[in-house]
């Protein structure tokens, strides 16, 4: 939009690439074409997913992005988020990644998994609201 700066952009958890490398792992002195089979294309739809994946806040908006095939898009004006929320298991705490749900004005919540960094998504979000309700006085 005419006028928008980007003020933090965030990715998905590296931590999605955990598991299909594990199953590589212990699988591959097993059976080498069954785990060609099952890991490498989960490593491949983790990486696509991971490229393909945008979390942004600029000055005007909030902008999440998932998916190649089934796509999910949210995007809100930051003057018409009313809530955002954080949810982390105990190893989203550990290694920094979480569960980020925006509710707006008149919609429902959208969770967005495997954020990396939620809570300084959370806090970026909450500044830009700031700002504008300042420049509002």
């Amino acid at each position: 939009m005419k006028g928008e700066v980007v003020s933090y952009k965030t990715n998905l958890t590296w931590f999605i690439f955990f598991w299909p490398v594990v199953l590589s792992i212990i699988l591959l002195p097993l059976l080498s074409g069954l785990n060609l089979m099952v890991t490498v294309p989960w490593l491949i739809i983790a990486i696509v997913n991971y490229i393909s994946s945008e979390f942004g806040i600029t000055n005007k908006r909030l902008v999440m992005k998932t998916g190649v095939i089934k796509r999910q898009t949210h995007e809100t004006q930051v003057n018409k988020i009313e809530r955002i929320n954080v949810e982390q298991g105990i190893i989203g705490r550990l290694l920094g990644y979480g569960t980020i749900m925006v509710s707006g004005t008149g919609g429902g919540i959208t969770p967005f998994k495997n954020v990396a960094d939620p809570f300084t998504f959370r806090k970026r979000i909450q500044e830009q609201i700031n700002i504008l309700e300042e420049s509002k006085r």
